[in-house]
């Protein structure tokens, strides 16, 4: 994600839902875990609602919430804003989870909520506004992702982290070290498993399947493999002519080919 996303919305308990879903996506984003990413959504909730009901609702006001989160080195942050009345959640006892029912007193979970499920909590009132913030702590937030490689053909990544390219046209003598020097280029870059889309790809000659032929040797040394996709018919025969068909892993979809490639 951005180093820095930034929600608003009204005080209205009809719009708290839209806030968990944005700061669940955030953090999902930066690659906090699912607890991790439900702790941060539940956390917010508590907090988004009680600034509703007795910030605003209690005092008769309107007004508005502001959700920051941040990726920082090692933190997820979430900043709360609202501007209702002051009031410091940290002077609330801590609930008695051990009273009986008769002594159980309504309310007062929310805080300790967030105060268990965040590694770190702060209130401030400043400029006017209340301000909670929390984070989440993981090694991996905040670091740069890793760079994409120069291609000429265009490349994507999978959620499962499976790379796909697309060639188009001819991959003969006069294109293979084009084509060549893209799939290296990603092999570079750390990207073992590839699939090829081939449905744009009209004609292939053996300096193709030869160039294909090296890609797939040096992805198994890396611990990956090399499908093809969606080959048209021309193409399809060229590879069971010259006995690539055996060689290859290849599937009708994308979508399969990349599981093929996570069984290997």
């Amino acid at each position: 994600m951005p180093q820095e996303r930034r929600f608003i919305m009204q005080g209205e308990l009809a719009h708290v839902p839209e806030a968990c879903h944005f700061v669940r996506e955030s953090a999902r984003m930066v690659g906090l875990s699912d607890k991790q990413a439900d702790d941060c959504e539940l956390a917010t909730e508590e907090w988004c609602t009680n600034i509703i009901e007795h910030g605003y609702h209690k005092h008769g006001l309107q007004g508005r919430i502001e959700i920051v989160c941040q990726a920082l080195p090692s933190v997820f942050r979430i900043t709360i804003y609202d501007d209702s009345p002051p009031f410091d959640p940290t002077t609330l006892p801590t609930p008695d989870r051990s009273a009986p029912l008769q002594d159980r007193q309504p309310g007062g979970l929310g805080w300790f909520f967030i105060q268990e499920l965040m590694d770190t909590v702060q209130y401030e009132y400043r400029n006017g506004r209340n301000t909670l913030i929390m984070t989440q702590h993981d090694p991996n937030v905040g670091d740069p992702a890793p760079a994409q490689p120069d291609s000429a053909f265009p490349a994507r990544t999978l959620a499962n982290g499976v790379r796909v390219i697309t060639p188009s046209g001819r991959i003969d003598s006069a294109t293979g070290r084009q084509f060549e020097a893209a799939l290296n280029a990603q092999l570079e870059a750390g990207f073992n498993r590839i699939v090829v889309e081939m449905q744009s790809v009209t004609y292939i000659s053996s300096t193709g399947l030869k160039v294909l032929l090296s890609a797939l040797r040096r992805a198994q040394a890396q611990g990956g493999g090399i499908a093809l996709a969606a080959l048209t018919r021309r193409v399809r025969e060229v590879f069971e002519l010259s006995g690539f068909d055996t060689i290859f892993t290849l599937a009708d979809a994308t979508d399969a080919a990349a599981r093929l490639l996570e069984r290997d």
